[in-house]
């Protein structure tokens, strides 16, 4: 994972979000959120979405959104990410504002 920066931040993230790398993800995310009003993510990269990512995603839109903030999905994501956020009827989320 890794930010660029510009007007609005830009996280890429690579391979597998599970137990073990969400909380890195929380950590950059949250000190984005902490700089800017727009975070995206690029999920493009990620071939796996564990439940903990799973729960890291929404947690960190719901407190985006509490703050006044945005956090997107860019549009390009992998199909594990993109199976996994549509099944659970959450994707709109990420799609909104």
């Amino acid at each position: 994972m890794f930010p660029r920066s510009g007007q609005h931040h830009l996280v890429c993230c690579l391979g597998e979000i599970d137990t073990a790398t969400a909380p890195q993800l929380t950590a950059v995310v949250n000190d984005l959120l902490d700089q800017c009003r727009h975070v995206t993510l690029d999920l493009s990269g990620v071939d796996y979405l564990g439940a903990a990512g799973f729960t890291a995603l929404l947690t960190l839109r719901h407190e985006a959104t509490q703050r006044g903030l945005f956090l997107r999905l860019g549009r390009h994501r992998s199909r594990p990410v993109h199976r996994a956020l549509a099944a659970s009827g959450v994707l709109e989320e990420f799609d909104r504002g």
